[in-house]
């Protein structure tokens, strides 16, 4: 799969189930550059709060941003700090299910983001002139 496809799939989500059959927490791939870009995508979903997002170089925290929907917190979590997937799931205890499906479903429906969009259509200019 080249570059041009990676910028312009949808992003694949893998959820996670509760015993119950709802959608508890789920993943996307880790394609962000930084903590930061990671706040702006999750952070355009309507609703969204974002209230911290990780400082760049701080390794030792595995939680990139945090952000409240509907009076719940959530996070957005690399599982052993250097993960192919990023976890979005709530920050603790009781959340409401319908949350978690209205941030999956807007991570699904718009990937790319814009700086991923522009790079693709950069990179589809200098393609043309190549070929």
């Amino acid at each position: 799969m080249g570059l041009w496809d990676t910028l312009f799939r949808a992003m694949k989500t893998y959820p996670e189930k509760n015993d119950a059959g709802e959608n508890h927490a789920f993943e996307i791939s880790n394609v962000f550059l930084s903590s930061k870009a990671i706040a702006r995508f999750i952070g355009r979903c309507p609703g969204v709060k974002i209230t911290r997002v990780r400082r760049m170089f701080a390794l030792d925290d595995d939680v990139h941003v945090e952000f409240e929907l509907d009076n719940d917190r959530y996070r957005v979590w690399e599982p052993f700090g250097d993960n192919s997937r990023l976890w979005i799931g709530p920050a603790e205890g009781q959340h409401r299910f319908e949350s978690i499906d209205h941030i999956q479903r807007y991570v699904m429906e718009h990937w790319p983001g814009p700086v991923s969009w522009g790079l693709a259509r950069l990179i589809s200019l200098f393609r043309s002139r190549t070929l």
